[in-house]
């Protein structure tokens, strides 16, 4: 269900940094072996080709090896978060990401250690080149995104922020994203919104309607139960937001109101009652 306004002729910025997040250690053995397997098979692969004098060019070689890494990791990344593969224009970025990584890491480990060969050059490679693509990536999200927390636009209101905040940030941030695929500007966090739109995630617990919209504000609403969900998966808490957003994106009006390009703000509320979130996405 949804409903949506005329933008007011005022709205409040709210931009901030990003805290990177650290990846579980059995996140990053994995990866590190898809990395030195990718790695291991275009050696043997580039290696017939240069036989075959196909390869003469160093650069080339290196181009060849880094579009060969990143398109097995963004295959078994897709495969492990159980998505569709789609080219899009970040993979040839991430393939100058893992092509410049695999030359510097090849440097290290062959003129610094002097390992040239064997299962240990390949696991040196394949931890060198996650490495270097984390670090790059963690700087790439720092200057881009905004931070897991909003700064309090209001400082002196002392507001707080509830137990789902998280999850909140997470729903904002996921609008931004689609925003910005259909080049749509971002909306700013609005903590002006944010009492009303908890409020209005408690409301809809008991009455779920869009009874009771704080004036002048553009409304989405959406119940995702928790567990097994047909056109969702399983649902949990890890992909509670990402749940919400493909219900909203799925429906016309929810995702009009998501696109619109006269809104400026928005403040996100969820609340939890039985095995049900309850979401609110208030837009000004």
């Amino acid at each position: 269900m949804y409903r949506h306004f005329e933008k007011p002729s005022y709205y409040r910025k709210n931009i901030s940094k990003p805290v990177s997040k650290v990846p579980p250690p059995q996140w990053v053995v994995f990866w590190i072996f898809i990395y030195s397997c990718s790695i291991w098979f275009f050696t043997i692969f580039l290696k017939g080709l240069e036989i075959a004098g196909s390869v003469r060019n160093y650069l080339i070689y290196v181009f060849i090896m880094g579009l060969g890494i990143t398109a097995i990791t963004e295959i078994v990344r897709t495969y492990t978060r159980k998505k569709s593969f789609k080219l899009k224009w970040g993979f040839l970025v991430w393939i100058c990401v893992s092509a410049f990584s695999f030359w510097l890491s090849q440097i290290v480990v062959t003129s610094v250690f002097s390992i040239q060969n064997g299962i240990l050059y390949f696991l040196s490679m394949g931890c060198g080149v996650y490495l270097l693509s984390m670090v790059i990536s963690h700087i790439f999200v720092y200057k881009t995104y905004p931070k897991q927390l909003p700064h309090k636009i209001f400082p002196k209101s002392n507001i707080k922020y509830g137990k789902n905040i998280k999850l909140e940030m997470q729903v904002f941030h996921s609008v931004n994203a689609e925003r910005t695929k259909h080049h749509l500007h971002q909306l700013h966090w609005d903590d002006s919104l944010y009492s009303d739109a908890q409020i209005r995630a408690k409301e809809i617990t008991r009455n779920f309607s869009h009874f009771n919209v704080p004036q002048d504000c553009g409304e989405n609403i959406a119940k995702i139960p928790i567990g097994k969900v047909r056109g969702l998966g399983f649902v949990s808490r890890r992909n509670a937001a990402r749940s919400f957003m493909k219900t909203w994106m799925n429906s016309s009006g929810h995702r009009e109101n998501i696109l619109r390009s006269g809104y400026h703000s928005v403040c996100i509320g969820i609340a939890m009652h039985g095995k049900n979130y309850y979401g609110v996405q208030l837009f000004r």
